[in-house]
Parts: C-alpha cells; sequence; structure tokens
C-alpha cells in the first residue's frame, strides 16, 4: 500500500489589507520600520506563525501536527509558501507555483 503523503502550496497577495492588519496587531513599531511587508510576512511564515495569521486554510498533516514549511519564495505582489510532510518536487500540472503554472497553460 502506498502512504499518502500531504503536501500544501500557498500564493499570498503581499498588498492584501488583511495582512497590513495582522502585522499590526502581531509586531511593535520598531520591527515594522527595520523589515518591508513582504519580508515581515515572510518572517512571520517562518517563525511558525502561519496557522495563526491564516487558520482557514493551514492543514495539519495525516498525523495531528501542522506541517512543515519547506520554501517561502517572494515575488513583487505574491508570495509562494510550499509545506508538507516531507520535501516534495514543485515540477507537476497541479502546482500552482506562478511560473509551473504558466510552463504548463502553454501547453493547452
Amino acid at each position: 500500500m502506498k502512504k499518502v503523503i500531504q503536501n500544501q502550496e500557498m500564493l499570498l497577495n503581499m498588498h492584501a489589507r488583511f495582512f497590513k492588519q495582522e502585522i499590526c496587531e502581531k509586531s511593535s513599531k520598531s520591527e515594522i520600520k527595520k523589515l518591508s511587508q513582504p519580508d515581515l510576512i515572510a518572517e512571520l511564515c517562518w517563525n511558525g506563525l502561519l496557522p495563526e495569521m491564516l487558520p482557514q486554510i493551514s492543514e495539519n498533516g495525516l498525523d495531528g501536527l501542522p506541517l512543515t514549511l519547506w520554501e517561502v519564495e517572494q515575488g513583487n505582489n505574491l508570495l509562494y509558501l510550499r509545506l508538507g510532510e516531507m520535501r516534495h518536487s514543485v515540477n507537476n500540472p497541479y502546482s500552482i507555483h506562478p511560473s509551473v503554472f504558466l510552463i504548463y497553460t502553454s501547453y493547452n
């Protein structure tokens, strides 16, 4: 029987008003001045605050533990997050990674 491995990808809009409100509530003013908004959101994700910021879409693994954050990639307007029980390949046709998505849409 093949083991099922749970993975999750997220694309976050860096300019959404939601993140501005959350950052103001979670961070002191001195931290906001040191980091730009995209850098601060990425730092919060690396520090394990993603399930607190987005509890509705943060999934747990099959064992009930939170998924491990493997990759944070910043673009101009988007933040790409890759989570999972183990590291997985991004090169599949179901990925929402912007560069991979564009490659597979050109095949259609």
